[in-house]
């Protein structure tokens, strides 16, 4: 048997659909965004609580 010590990580993969992105570009592009940053903000901090 193997001495080394083996690494493991966990890894979250996560894709993420906006019904209607195209259509709320055109309407409001500062607001969109703002929105979906927001939104990346509210999903990283459910993954991973110590990220920042």
């Amino acid at each position: 048997m193997n001495d080394e010590k083996v690494e493991r990580k966990i890894a979250i993969i996560l894709a993420t659909d906006v019904v209607g992105y195209s259509t709320r570009m055109e309407k409001n592009e500062d607001q969109t965004l703002h929105t979906l940053r927001a939104c990346q903000k509210i999903i990283q901090s459910l993954l991973d609580p110590g990220l920042k």
